[in-house]
């Protein structure tokens, strides 16, 4: 047994040739019928109407101003900096600027070899004092341990769990890519604290034997340099140890003090 399939323009094309007034009663009610009760049918009017195509409208929440920008930053490469950058810097203002700078920071601390176009974008929005204290603020924070985001080098350490190991080795990147914006913007005057604050307060929790401590020893080098008081200590502990079965950390300390630079990271 064949089905036949009626099109709506089947219909329409009835339609279109029928008068309403020549139409019997039963035969409206079967039609409204299948249109009540029919999904299909449910996009054209009943017959009296003519029969008009349904117009149907998504509905959908607009996404505002600041998811916009944000959406622009999470975007950033260097094939668009110019543009997407520009489109930031021209929408952040005295009221969303907070957010702005919260956003910025949490993509260069975990994106942070791709810390030049960044410490451009930080150069170009940080524009008066009050952005440039809500920065200092939260990098404060950072180098301060006021949430304890320095807890891998003031406690080393260890997991012999696999899953914990690989939370560890995660932590340490963020953690890696957080001082290496916080020195970038110190080496630009972007933030107002100079070597001596990073030495005093991240180089305090000396410990040579953390390769996490080490690795960012490398890092301050690298981009701002260790004094001479830190380059002696380093000297000192590697003539006074015999590094026996850490020869990694004694090699560690040697690129630290020839000031070899920093695998990425």
């Amino acid at each position: 047994m064949s089905i036949i399939v009626y099109t709506p323009e089947f219909f329409n094309n009835i339609k279109n040739e029928v008068k309403k007034n020549e139409i019997d009663e039963t035969l409206k009610k079967t039609i409204q019928n299948l249109i009540s009760n029919y999904s299909c049918f449910k996009r054209y009017r009943n017959f009296n109407n003519n029969y008009k195509k349904k117009t149907y409208y998504k509905t959908y929440t607009p996404k505002t101003d600041d998811k916009i920008i944000i959406g622009y930053l999470n975007k950033i490469t260097n094939d668009n900096y110019e543009l997407l950058s520009k489109k930031v810097i021209l929408n952040t203002n005295d009221n969303n600027f907070k957010l702005i700078i919260d956003k910025l920071n949490f993509i260069s601390f975990k994106q942070s070899n791709y810390s030049e176009l960044y410490i451009n974008l930080y150069k170009s929005l940080i524009t008066d004092d009050n952005r440039k204290k809500y920065l200092n603020d939260k990098i404060n924070d950072i180098i301060l341990n006021k949430n304890d985001e320095l807890k891998l080098i003031v406690n080393n350490t260890f997991s012999n769990s696999y899953n914990e190991f690989c939370d560890i080795n995660k932590e340490k990147k963020e953690l890696k890519g957080k001082i290496k914006i916080i020195l970038n913007l110190i080496k630009n005057n972007i933030i107002d604290f100079d070597n001596e604050y990073i030495y005093n307060n991240i180089l305090k929790y000396k410990d040579y034997d953390n390769d996490i401590y080490l690795e960012l020893l490398q890092i301050i080098n690298n981009i701002i340099g260790l004094d001479n008081k830190n380059i002696n200590h380093l000297n000192n502990y590697l003539e006074t140890n015999d590094f026996k079965g850490k020869m990694m950390y004694k090699f560690k300390i040697k690129d630290i003090i020839e000031n070899k630079s920093i695998k990425d990271f």
